[in-house]
């Protein structure tokens, strides 16, 4: 537990940035959830249950018409199948952990991913510990927003930039590092390139998994080099 208190508050300032993020962004979901009628405690359990944003984004006019139930199980996976990636290049962490290993899963959001490449030598507890942090600043967030749109009038455009803003800095540490330099950008070119192409739905999910095929490559280059 004196571990715990002394890891803590370097932990919190590891995620201010995330929470600066879904300040903004998370308001406004609970914005958008409040002006289409929906109570504060649909909010915060949709937000404890899916914990996706952009998915949760794409489902608001789904609360007004639903559609059929597999066009949405499969919209949902098209969108989010980029966290199967995700998990694939941290199976070895995940594999140090026991019972929280489903829970860091469970929280693994595409901020918290970023965190976890960021910071490869903190410990897998660790950094678990941040990945709930940034769950429980999702949640408040749209907690925060659902009160504050039911009590002020003002408008949302324009509050997503925040998140925009986190990814890029996040880019241009890995683009600055030599050692992940090239990994970057591949990811930006391919990215750029995937967009243009295909679908916006499956763009990412596409570069993805074109990356992943990349690094592998890569990677036996090296080994055969070494």
């Amino acid at each position: 537990m004196n571990n715990l208190y002394k890891t803590f508050p370097s932990l919190f300032i590891i995620s201010l940035p995330t929470l600066l993020g879904y300040l903004f962004f998370g308001m406004s979901y609970g914005f958008i959830m409040q002006s289409i009628d929906m109570s504060l405690l649909t909010t915060i359990l949709f937000s404890a249950l899916v914990y996706g944003g952009s998915i949760q984004y794409m489902a608001l006019p789904w609360l007004v018409t639903p559609l059929p139930l597999f066009t949405m199980f499969l919209i949902s996976m098209l969108v989010n199948v980029r966290h199967v990636f995700y998990s694939m290049s941290l199976h070895t962490r995940f594999n140090d952990m026991t019972w929280f290993k489903p829970w860091a899963i469970f929280t693994l959001s595409d901020e918290t991913f970023t965190i976890w490449g960021l910071y490869p030598h903190h410990s897998s507890k660790s950094l678990v510990m941040v990945g709930t942090l940034h769950y429980f600043y999702w949640m408040g967030a749209g907690a925060l927003g659902h009160l504050l749109a039911s009590n002020v009038s003002f408008t949302i455009q324009g509050l997503d930039f925040v998140l925009t803003a986190l990814f890029f800095s996040a880019l241009l540490s890995r683009i600055s590092d030599p050692k992940t330099r090239s990994y970057a950008i591949y990811g930006l070119v391919l990215s750029i390139i995937c967009f243009f192409i295909f679908p916006r739905i499956i763009a990412l999910s596409v570069s993805l998994f074109i990356l992943v095929i990349v690094a592998l490559t890569q990677g036996k280059k090296e080994v055969i080099h070494e």
